[in-house]
């Protein structure tokens, strides 16, 4: 599977990416800043910055970290740093605009609520997503003061 573009994905099975990319891109996609990685791994954002344009080289540790913050499973870390995902990823799931069957069916579900209900979900949403990221930021802090 390739890039295209940092947005599109083609079907290139064996292909190898730099773990770097696949961060970035998830980064982008997710809305998610070099900061708030930054901040749960106990990092300068600096830092980050120099291991996403590969100045510096982070632990293994450290990149298992930044895949599950951003939410990558399933994926290979090979010995040269580069990445593989399954050749039974859906490539669609690393498409900018695509929704899968399932966030379809939510959205079509949600359309059918009132504006104001709507509003009360999407900010009940918020405070558990808010609870996740705080509990996220715990987990990491525990495993870095352990180490």
């Amino acid at each position: 599977m390739s890039f295209v573009g940092g947005y599109t994905i083609r079907n290139n099975l064996g292909m190898r990416y730099k773990w770097s990319e696949l961060v970035r891109y998830r980064m982008k996609e997710r809305g998610v800043t070099r900061e708030r990685i930054a901040n749960m791994l106990g990092k300068t954002p600096g830092a980050v910055g120099h291991w996403l344009n590969g100045r510096r080289e982070p632990s293994l540790t450290e990149i298992a970290s930044i895949f599950q913050i951003l939410g990558l499973s399933n994926v290979v870390l090979h010995s040269d740093g580069r990445v593989s995902l399954p050749d039974d990823y859906d490539p669609s799931v690393l498409t900018k605009d695509a929704l899968t069957a399932r966030q379809k069916a939510l959205v079509e579900l949600f359309a059918f609520f009132p504006e104001d209900e709507q509003e009360k979900m999407l900010k009940e949403l918020r405070e558990k997503k808010d609870q996740m990221d705080q509990l996220i930021e715990k987990w990491l802090k525990a495993r870095k003061d352990a180490s």
